[in-house]
């Protein structure tokens, strides 16, 4: 059975970490423990799974998937070349992110992590077990060369972050500890657990920078099987996973080969779901998931339809007003173009009833605003309630609700 989901809003990077505590130089974290970028990660550091993944998951089969364009290259780090779709699940980082948490990142080729209280450091202290699909072992010295080639060569929003590090060396056996410099913020830290670990023997001597259609030596759960540039690439499992014992892995990486064949538009790419070539289908636009899909294999239980919450943080999709600019500095000018948009006009007429206001800048998350303020925010708002509209002691705001045409008008 083809199976088909809806989804029309993405992740967005929010907000959960090791502390040291006030005056300490670090943290030596426990194997397993998580990374948050405030408070402490949900998990504890003995979990077994992460909560949305089903262990005892069967392993085998095929996912078939559509990609629309082309691709020239196998280095999805630079800006040459288009990549190939699905290049992540060649690639190991440091540490993984959890979907269900803002953002909390656990150990995947880091073992554990020290990080100071004022986050001006971080030092990751590698899991003996890590290894690239060669079998050589993955060792400080490949983090410290895939650290200066992505500053060096990388795409610019990595060598923008990158670029606040002073110092980088070896400490210890197995540990990197990267200084950071001035600029770096709370999120420095949580940026570079999430590089990507290159293996220093295959890339020393090879342009970084050049395009490439064969596959490198890497270090994730699938390997690239075949590849027909420009029309399809295909992933095996790697059966021979140093990490697939991980906690963040358990229940994950279950299909034994996954595809990405070609196509040049979603037309196209919808037009072979239907034909049977392709075994599941994302639907983003709402106009063709309310229109489009009345198909007789759906009738005969071949496919299924169905629109799947997702669960995970949203990324806030609208217009952001720059208030330190007029008129948008007046807050009735901003509330005037609030009530101006007929929202449930243009949502039904438009994106056929499939979307709904955003209600806070963190949607579907636990840092999205609920019903009343709790004791502990009044507490820092008492304060300040001179200063403060009234509303923000009341409930959580909601978008206004649209009238009729005439009374929008």
């Amino acid at each position: 059975m083809k199976v088909l989901g809806l989804s029309l809003l993405i992740c967005l990077l929010s907000a959960y970490t090791v502390y040291a505590a006030p005056g300490e130089a670090g943290v030596n974290s426990p194997p397993g423990k998580g990374l948050a970028m405030t408070g402490e990660p949900k998990l504890q550091p003995d979990f077994t799974h992460l909560e949305y993944a089903n262990p005892k998951a069967p392993q085998g089969g095929t996912l078939s998937l559509s990609a629309t364009g082309t691709f020239d290259t196998l280095n999805p780090f630079t800006l040459k070349g288009k990549s190939a779709q699905g290049l992540n699940l060649v690639y190991d980082r440091l540490m993984a992110r959890s979907w269900d948490e803002p953002f909390t990142l656990y150990p995947s080729i880091a073992r554990s992590v020290e990080v100071p209280d004022d986050r001006s450091s971080i030092t990751f202290n590698l899991d003996p077990r890590a290894k690239f699909q060669d079998g050589s072992p993955i060792t400080p010295e490949d983090v410290i060369f895939s650290f200066g080639t992505l500053k060096e060569k990388g795409r610019p929003n990595m060598r923008q972050v990158y670029k606040l590090v002073s110092d980088v060396r070896k400490s210890g056996e197995r540990g990197v500890r990267f200084t950071l410099g001035p600029g770096y913020d709370r999120e420095t830290v949580m940026i570079l657990a999430m590089m990507p670990v290159l293996s220093k023997a295959y890339w020393s001597g090879r342009d970084f920078e050049k395009t490439i259609l064969t596959s490198p030596v890497t270090s994730g759960p699938y390997k690239i099987a075949s590849v027909d540039p420009g029309r399809r690439v295909v992933y095996e499992r790697d059966r021979s996973y140093w990490g697939n014992d991980l906690p963040m892995n358990k229940g994950l990486n279950n299909f034994d080969r996954i595809t990405y064949d070609y196509y040049r538009d979603e037309l196209i790419a919808f037009e072979s779901f239907k034909s049977g070539n392709v075994g599941i289908r994302t639907e983003l636009d709402p106009g063709r998931w309310s229109t489009a899909y009345d198909l007789p294999a759906l009738k005969t239980g071949e496919m299924r339809k169905e629109a799947i919450p997702h669960g995970r943080v949203e990324r806030a999709w609208g217009f952001i007003f720059n208030m330190r600019r007029e008129p948008f500095d007046d807050i009735r000018v901003r509330k005037a173009l609030s009530l101006m948009v007929d929202y449930a006009w243009i949502n039904q007429n438009i994106f056929h009833g499939q979307y709904k206001p955003a209600a806070s800048f963190y949607p579907n998350s636990d840092l999205a605003a609920q019903g009343h303020p709790s004791a502990d925010e009044l507490k820092l708002l008492e304060p300040f309630r001179k200063d403060l509209p009234p509303e923000v002691f009341g409930p959580a705001w909601a978008p206004a609700a649209s009238g009729t045409p005439a009374a929008t008008r």
